[in-house]
């Protein structure tokens, strides 16, 4: 006997005719055409669930637009999530927020050196909050440097939001050996 090949699946000639030579390269042509689409069964789809699915349609886009999911380039995007953002802001930026300074070298747990600051969210630079803890300690300000999450803060123009140090942080204090104390006469 012969086979009819990759198409017959190994299938022999007789076996072919039995099984009405349909492969599966007809049923796929079968699907694709409106050759057998059989109109008595009604439509597909009817107005009320055409409905349906637009309501369902508006209010997925009423969710998303502030996604802003027409826009294709994804730092478009992001720029627009940063202008509506500051645009109405969750926080003012000056609003006062706390924040705990301690030493460096101090012990865990130890709440006596806490040093309680508030700064301006989003204004007060890491700078200002030197200049100031240098002035409290008696030092130069080139002497001090503030540590959080284990890093130096820094440089000195960004904000303290910009490094990540939100309310009720605490952030410590680092006083570099070698820098002369400024004495006041």
């Amino acid at each position: 006997m012969a086979t009819d090949g990759a198409r017959g699946g190994g299938a022999t000639a007789t076996d072919a005719k039995k099984n009405d030579g349909r492969t599966i390269w007809s049923y796929r042509d079968e699907c694709q055409t409106w050759r057998n689409y059989d109109a008595s069964k009604g439509l597909r789809y009817t107005r009320e669930s055409i409905d349906a699915m637009t309501r369902a349609h508006e209010s997925f886009g009423e969710l998303t637009k502030d996604l802003d999911m027409d826009i294709d380039d994804p730092g478009e995007r992001a720029l627009n999530i940063l202008r509506r953002e500051r645009a109405d802001p969750t926080r003012p930026p000056d609003e006062p927020t706390p924040l705990r300074l301690k030493p460096f070298d101090a012990s865990p747990g130890d709440e006596t050196c806490v040093v309680k600051y508030t700064f301006r969210n989003e204004l007060t630079t890491i700078g200002e909050v030197v200049e100031e803890l240098a002035e409290m300690l008696g030092l130069m300000p080139c002497a001090v440097s503030l540590v959080h999450a284990g890093r130096e803060l820094g440089p000195l123009e960004h904000t303290l939001t910009d490094c990540g140090v939100c309310a009720n942080y605490v952030v410590y204090w680092r006083v570099k050996n070698g820098i002369a104390v400024v004495t006041t006469a």
